[in-house]
């Protein structure tokens, strides 16, 4: 399926009927609604979650998992087992608050567009319309990078490479997508996930990750580190450590999807690519280190 002369994301926001005829079709759920139950916003720091200039992080082990899946897009194949030394990830995406603290040291530029970064209310939300600079930036701030495709799918979908990470089923009360509270056509009935918009990080406990990791799919797209090359997959050798893409193109790979996003494209596997100055309202990122102090 082609709708890719324009990235997922921008197509999504956009509203352009024709992709979204061709990729909704049969994603829409029906019947009663499944809402969320009420959920503790903060996430709750444990053995393995320490904390740097206010962004928690957990302890991704060293390890092996199949990347890519056989039931998405053709750029996610062929899968390939890869392997991982072990990291640090931002247990969530990168709020207003945490940016914010960048931007007075005078390190970060602020958003492109402030109207949620200057609303208190939006201060636990993640920080959006940065564009891969900037989150490059906040990143080498706290002392990390921004993680690379193989770490990020990997603190996703963990060992046993699941389609989400919860597990094999989709869920869409353990995520924020484009569910029946979404402002956009391609919204799926019969799901309320209870965000039109962003929702505050660590809204969706009972959707963490193998690690403790939140928000690794629905809620904003979040820059990688890599160059996008729809054939990366097919460049690398089974067992590959540490892998990054040699790809010299501009475009930079985002994951995860967003609150605007279809099903198709909250799943862990999902690969999506845009240019690294777009500055958007679905656009946002977490961050990477190889250890922590303590």
């Amino acid at each position: 399926m082609s709708c890719r002369r324009w990235s997922k994301s921008v197509w999504q926001v956009l509203g352009l009927a024709l992709c979204v005829a061709l990729i909704g079709r049969g994603l829409a759920g029906a019947g009663q609604t499944h809402a969320r139950s009420p959920h503790t916003l903060t996430p709750t720091p444990g053995p393995d979650v320490r904390a740097i200039a206010g962004v928690p992080f957990v302890y991704v082990p060293a390890g092996c998992f199949m990347i890519g899946s056989a039931d998405g897009d053709p750029d996610e194949l062929p899968r390939r087992e890869v392997c991982l030394s072990a990291y640090w990830i931002g247990q969530t995406e990168v709020t207003n608050a945490q940016y914010r603290r960048c931007v007075g040291a005078g390190v970060c530029a602020p958003p492109h567009d402030q109207t949620f970064y200057d609303d208190p209310a939006y201060a636990d939300h993640p920080v959006v319309f940065v564009d891969w600079f900037q989150a490059e930036a906040f990143a080498a701030w706290i002392g990390g990078g921004l993680p690379t495709e193989a770490q990020w799918e990997y603190a996703a979908r963990g060992p046993e490479s699941r389609d989400y990470p919860w597990g094999e089923n989709f869920d869409g009360t353990r995520l924020n997508w484009c569910d029946s509270a979404c402002g956009y056509g391609w919204r799926a009935s019969g799901w309320d996930d209870g965000y039109s918009g962003t929702a505050p990080v660590g809204s969706y406990p009972d959707g963490a990750s193998w690690v403790d990791a939140l928000d690794m799919v629905g809620n904003v797209w979040e820059w990688t580190a890599d160059a996008y090359d729809p054939d990366y997959y097919a460049t690398l050798p089974d067992g590959a450590l540490d892998p990054v893409s040699a790809a010299t193109v501009e475009w930079r790979t985002v994951r995860g999807g967003s609150y605007a996003s279809s099903r198709q494209y909250v799943r862990a596997a999902s690969r999506d690519w845009d240019s690294p100055n777009l500055r958007f309202v679905v656009m946002g990122f977490r961050v990477v280190r190889e250890d922590m102090p303590g």
